[in-house]
């Protein structure tokens, strides 16, 4: 039996969770959809115990109404009111050999404690 190999690039979704000092979840997937899926899945457990109740209660409806991303949004601009902060950074890959991999984007968080630069 004879398998061809595809020479199209799949991309490869990353998500990171941290906060000042250490990685707190990490998600790959195979579509943007479905690491939306993971992340959100990640800040429903979370909000309770991480957001004020009024925020927590935001995004748990956020998802139920089917607004996944609107929930990773507004936990991440809430995360750090009550607790530490954390960050969202997000990547895509091509998983085909010698291309790398190029941030899609950091999610905002409140801008009165922005994330510091290494330099």
């Amino acid at each position: 039996m004879h398998h061809r190999t595809s020479t199209t690039p799949r991309a490869v979704y990353t998500a990171i969770v941290h906060d000042a000092t250490c990685v707190l979840f990490t998600a790959v997937a195979g579509t943007r959809t479905a690491l939306i899926e993971q992340v959100a899945e990640y800040v429903r457990r979370s909000a309770y115990d991480l957001l004020w109740g009024a925020d927590s209660v935001h995004v748990e409806t956020l998802i139920r109404t089917g607004q996944p991303e609107a929930a990773i949004e507004h936990y991440f601009a809430c995360v750090g009111q009550r607790w530490d902060d954390q960050w969202l950074i997000t990547t895509i890959a091509d998983a085909a050999p010698g291309i790398s991999a190029r941030l899609d984007g950091v999610v905002p968080h409140r801008t009165e404690r922005p994330l510091t630069v290494a330099g």
